[in-house]
């Protein structure tokens, strides 16, 4: 038995159709893969798991690469399908495509579909959250999707959670792919779609939850006719142990195929964050930020009216980003960088981003330009050499000051009332500022 640990990691969610394999196809197949490998590639390599469990057929489960992972989100992942996964690239070229496996379904899909199901692939595993939120990317599509709007050919699939509800009692297979916002409606053919339109014709309503709904019609990509996008999380208790059960399934019968693309890690990440002078006139030139630890340091020439500024970053697609309530977008939202701003970065887990502006006064002055703080790390105090006459101000991570001096010669920083992280040491004398990173150990 391996060691429980678990780090939540993105897992996207596809149903599939059919179409042949061709050589010059996007998305590259790999069938057959054993299913401790594929649990070993939803977790990432250094996650110990166990108790993995898998039925459906052999053809049914394995591994893709993609060569464009902007249309997906991610280059690689694991497949489960209710048919074989060689029919997974695309283009679009068939209205129902599909393939019998001559396997029963499941019994929890069978209740939620409302009729029997067929050709079931599950895969299930155990692991111990170490957040208080387990959350999973998806994407949902069909084959059933448009000509089979609104009947009984209502393929589903499920996300179930067993274990400690964090508000008391305990989850029982839980079914966390819901549409936001309606916890107890499942995401399903008949649930998610812009209603029905016959064979390679877009279809322009009733919608249903059509927000969620992406049509496919004569796409390049993938064979599947339409999917959706969501992001299904529930709370959960750190070190206490949890059971997951992915499980997709034919419904009415075993023709048109159904399955599951388990994409990569979605980290929550900025992997670019600049002010570029097309976005923001002030501007002489782009300006491009230090990203570490959780930290974007960006440093903006002497006189730049910082008070609205936009922003342009880059991060997986799969992760979205937020300040406060309020989601973020590259190249659009005018933000007051005058005090360090906070972005939540919401991927597979969640992560805070401080971004700090300096004003870059070594470019037009030598005022810090011989300035020392020293030991960093340190444990005790900072030193500060070469500087008289400046304010200074300590803050921490999220931008607050913790400490606020005024030293008139070189001087020591205690720091022993600190609690250990990375700060910033803010300077400022005769209205030039400059801002170092320090970490307290």
């Amino acid at each position: 038995m391996k060691t429980f640990y678990y780090s939540v990691s993105s897992i996207v969610l596809m149903l599939l159709s059919f179409v042949s394999f061709t050589s010059n196809a996007q998305i590259q197949i790999n069938s057959g893969v054993d299913p401790e490998e594929l649990v070993e590639m939803i977790l990432s390599p250094d996650v110990p798991y166990d108790n993995v469990q898998y039925n459906g057929a052999d053809i049914a489960r394995g591994t893709f690469m993609e060569s464009d992972s902007t249309y997906l989100g991610f280059s690689s992942g694991v497949f489960l399908t209710s048919g074989a996964g060689y029919i997974i690239p695309g283009p679009n070229s068939y209205c129902s495509a599909g393939t019998n496996n001559g396997l029963p379904g499941d019994d929890i899909l069978a209740m939620m579909a409302g009729t029997t199901t067929y050709d079931a692939a599950v895969l299930q595993f155990d692991f111990i959250a170490q957040t208080d939120t387990f959350r999973l990317n998806y994407i949902f599509g069909s084959e059933e999707y448009n000509e089979y709007v609104g009947s009984t050919f209502n393929d589903v699939f499920a996300i179930l959670i067993t274990g400690p509800n964090p508000l008391g009692g305990a989850y029982s297979s839980l079914n966390i792919a819901t549409i936001p916002g309606y916890p107890i409606v499942p995401v399903a053919i008949n649930n998610v779609n812009n209603g029905w339109a016959v064979c390679g014709v877009i279809p322009t309503g009733p919608c249903t939850h059509c927000e969620y709904f992406t049509d496919n019609t004569n796409g390049e990509h993938l064979e599947y006719d339409a999917f959706t996008t969501l992001l299904p999380a529930v709370n959960v208790v750190p070190n206490e142990a949890y059971h997951i059960k992915i499980a997709i399934a034919d419904a009415g019968d075993h023709i048109f195929d159904s399955g599951l693309l388990l994409g990569g890690t979605c980290f929550p990440d900025f992997q670019s964050f600049s002010f570029l002078m097309e976005n923001n006139p002030q501007l002489t030139e782009d300006i491009t930020g230090t990203i570490s630890e959780g930290t974007v340091l960006l440093s903006v020439p002497l006189g730049t009216d910082v008070t609205n500024l936009v922003a342009t970053f880059d991060k997986m697609l799969c992760t979205k980003a937020y300040i406060d309530t309020v989601q973020q977008f590259s190249d659009s939202s005018h933000l007051d960088f005058t005090e360090p701003v906070i972005y939540s970065l919401v991927g597979t887990s969640d992560k805070e981003w401080t971004v700090v502006v300096d004003i870059l006064t070594s470019i037009e002055s030598q005022v810090f330009s011989d300035v020392k703080i020293y030991p960093n790390p340190a444990s005790d105090e900072f030193r500060i050499s070469n500087l008289s006459k400046c304010s200074i101000k300590i803050r921490n991570s999220l931008g607050a000051v913790v400490k606020h001096y005024w030293i008139a010669e070189q001087t020591e920083l205690t720091i022993t009332d600190l609690a250990p992280g990375f700060y910033f040491i803010e300077l400022g004398k005769d209205g030039y500022l400059e801002t170092r990173k320090v970490v307290v150990k």
